[in-house]
């Protein structure tokens, strides 16, 4: 349930990526109004799930994305292991076991080189067993999403990758729901060869990631993140505008509004943002 928007500037070469937090408010008319739920909401309205969430992304950011993609992080460890492994500076140290999953995660921090195996744990990782060390939750986790994606896109555009598209685009076509074809894949895939590492940017949703709301379901405080939808039109208008003309605030639709903004919104270093993130997880609550 990781829920990202891209922004691909082909003449200019840069690569824009946005994470929407899973808690993410939006306007729907069931209780838990969280971002996650509108994909599995959807056929109780007779909708697709996919149209309907880019329906509900389109309402914070102002416009509707042109191509979706559906992976599994299992995809990624893939990538890796074609790419023979990634070296990536591991935030933290991670110790966590779930033996219903048969899921064993553990990493010291520091440089270590990934096969695909440990990308997915580590893309999965989000707590310490003992809970003393750490626990940063979701918002954690997307910190180290971004930076692990970071270490990956490097090792892609190098030009050790340029005899592997193929393999590549075989692996992506296997493991994802997409309406972009092969053809399209092999196109966009050849082209972000170009990009350089300072070319591609993650950013974090502008908001305050520590707001709450009653549930006459569930009879307690659910957590949620409110979108700064200001904030979030000026980082949509700087880096990720399809238009010519600005996204106006007409064009945004955004349920709890507020002007809060208690994470960077550009995660330019896991050292900065991983802070940040491990302040803000300390307000939220669980389902």
């Amino acid at each position: 349930d990781t829920l990202m928007v891209m922004a691909y500037d082909i003449p200019n070469q840069t690569l824009n990526v946005m994470s929407i937090p899973r808690d993410t408010m939006v306007n729907v008319p069931w209780d838990i109004k969280r971002i996650n739920s509108v994909y599995n909401y959807a056929p109780y309205y007779d909708k697709d799930g996919i149209q309907f969430l880019k329906e509900e992304v389109s309402y914070l950011i102002g416009f509707q994305p042109d191509y979706t993609i559906v992976v599994e992080w299992e995809a990624v460890g893939e990538l890796v292991d074609a790419i023979g492994g990634v070296d990536y500076e591991v935030p933290y140290n991670m110790d966590y076991d779930d033996p219903t999953q048969d899921l064993h995660i553990h990493y010291k921090k520091g440089m270590q080189h990934l096969n695909g195996e440990d990308a997915v744990k580590v893309l999965r990782w989000r707590k310490n067993n003992s809970g003393e060390s750490l626990s940063v939750g979701d918002v954690g986790r997307v910190e180290v999403q971004h930076s692990f994606l970071r270490a990956l896109a490097k090792e892609m555009v190098s030009l050790g990758t340029l005899t592997k598209i193929g393999e590549i685009v075989d692996i992506v076509d296997r493991n994802l729901e997409s309406n972009l074809d092969y053809g399209e894949m092999i196109w966009f895939g050849e082209r972000a060869l170009g990009l350089k590492e300072g070319s591609i940017r993650f950013h974090n949703l502008p908001g305050d990631y520590t707001g709450t709301m009653w549930s006459p379901t569930y009879q307690n405080y659910q957590s949620y993140v409110f979108v700064n939808s200001s904030a979030l039109r000026d980082l949509i208008n700087q880096y990720m505008n399809p238009y010519l003309e600005d996204i106006t605030p007409d064009m945004q639709h955004v349920v709890q509004d507020t002007t809060v903004n208690n994470l960077p919104v550009e995660s330019d270093t896991t050292a900065q943002t991983g802070q940040a993130a491990g302040d803000a997880a300390q307000g939220q609550t669980t389902d």
